[in-house]
């Protein structure tokens, strides 16, 4: 699918990708030392969220980068500032976080709730960047185009943004300042193949060509970046020919090439192919063995800041609201147990409250009749030991469970909240 942006979209070189039973025993004191694994149930979220995938861009340019799952970010040049209000140039790391299912929202401890209300998510996003090490902003001409591909459009998505509070959550508001919508497409896919990368060195007076496809037609299904110490060489959609470049260098310098389907139309054999003076390097990546993942849906974001973005919509069922409530085991509490509620017919995770006088926890708002599950996990550090607690509930009037915890390995828990 090629990029419908408002800006004209230029690939630009030097785009590198930073290659995501009961218990028994009773669990610790908050204050007991770990002897291995992780120090509490919370310091366990911290390694199991989902990590940031990094992007190196040149700032000054407009850039396109796409995520692991498929989402197509497209950046208008000079984007941001340091904090002092500078424009930041030169090499800028994008760095983005998905959370696309409920295992996701759940270990990256991202709920769907804005003002105690809940939320029906498309999928959640943080996009940062930095430039050695330090945090950037978005600067006036900041301008972000979004496309994330579903296979389930909702026509009542739409766009909240937030900012995270200090346990990690985010406080999700409506969004009305920016754009958000939704397209077909039948063309749209992520496709599960490699990309090469590396660099070659160039010594002064070597002639250097570059070759992209040689004696085939050229194609924009595929990227070709390239970025040398002997200078910069930026491609826009209708300027990549099947010779690249035709240098002599003038000075020793290195060469850093990167080659991926940067498209959305489909994967077709590619290759380049970097001659340094009578020594010629040849790097192909084949389509055979890659196994596109089709989506013929797009939602649409047009985003003036950095930071989180949600999209999503408040779910509207017409049931009277209830309470529900469980309790915990005498050896679990809320300092070293997570508990969420999930529900099967929409993607949407709830993180359930504490209640401060007794062993137990609570939710407002739920749906009378709604079929959930309340899904429980607790760690020990001393023996290094998880424990899961799945229990299906009928959300009604004072509904109160008592949860019961088993043993369990994280992906047995992992794999049952993936699968609802």
């Amino acid at each position: 699918m090629k990029s419908n942006t408002t800006f004209k979209f230029a690939v630009v070189a030097f785009l590198l990708v930073c290659f995501a039973c009961k218990k028994d025993d009773p669990a610790p004191a908050p204050d007991t030392a770990p002897a291995i694994g992780f120090d509490d149930v919370r310091d366990f979220l911290n390694h199991a969220a989902p990590q940031a995938q990094a992007f190196f861009i040149n700032a000054q340019f407009p850039v396109a980068i796409r995520t692991e799952y498929g989402s197509l970010l497209q950046f208008a040049p000079n984007s941001f500032i340091d904090q002092d209000g500078n424009l930041a140039t030169g090499v800028v790391e994008i760095q983005i976080i998905e959370y696309m299912d409920r295992a996701e929202m759940i270990f990256g401890n991202k709920p769907t709730m804005s003002n105690g209300q809940i939320l029906v998510s498309g999928g959640q996003f943080n996009v940062e960047a930095f430039q050695d090490g330090n945090q950037l902003e978005a600067s006036p001409q900041y301008l972000l185009e979004m496309s994330v591909p579903t296979n389930d459009p909702d026509p009542q998505m739409t766009l909240f943004t937030g900012t995270e509070n200090p346990d990690g959550t985010v406080d999700w508001q409506l969004d009305n300042q920016n754009s958000f919508g939704f397209s077909q497409s039948d063309s749209a896919f992520t496709a599960s193949c490699s990309v090469l990368s590396g660099s070659i060195a160039v010594p002064e007076g070597a002639n250097l060509i570059v070759t992209y496809n040689e004696g085939v037609e050229p194609s924009t299904e595929h990227g070709v970046f390239i970025n040398s110490s002997c200078g910069d060489f930026i491609y826009a959609e209708d300027e990549i020919t099947a010779q690249l470049i035709d240098a002599v260098a003038s000075t020793d310098c290195t060469v850093n090439f990167y080659l991926t389907d940067i498209w959305f139309d489909g994967w077709l054999d590619a290759s380049l192919t970097i001659q340094v003076g009578t020594q010629t390097m040849d790097i192909s990546i084949p389509s055979e063995g890659c196994e596109p993942n089709p989506y013929y849906y797009v939602y649409q974001i047009v985003m003036n800041q950095l930071g989180y973005i949600n999209c999503d919509y408040f779910w509207t069922n017409p049931n009277p609201q209830v309470t529900i409530h469980a309790n915990y085991p005498s050896d679990f509490n809320c300092e070293n147990t997570l508990c969420y509620v999930v529900f099967p017919d929409i993607l949407s995770v709830v993180g359930m409250i504490c209640n401060d006088d007794e062993n137990g926890i609570y939710m407002n708002g739920i749906p009378e009749g709604t079929e959930a599950v309340i899904c429980a996990l607790s760690y020990n550090p001393e023996t290094d030991t998880f424990y899961s607690s799945i229990t299906p509930i009928t959300a009604s009037t004072d509904l109160t469970t008592d949860l019961i915890f088993s043993e369990s390995s994280l992906e047995e828990f992992e794999a049952y909240i993936t699968g609802l």
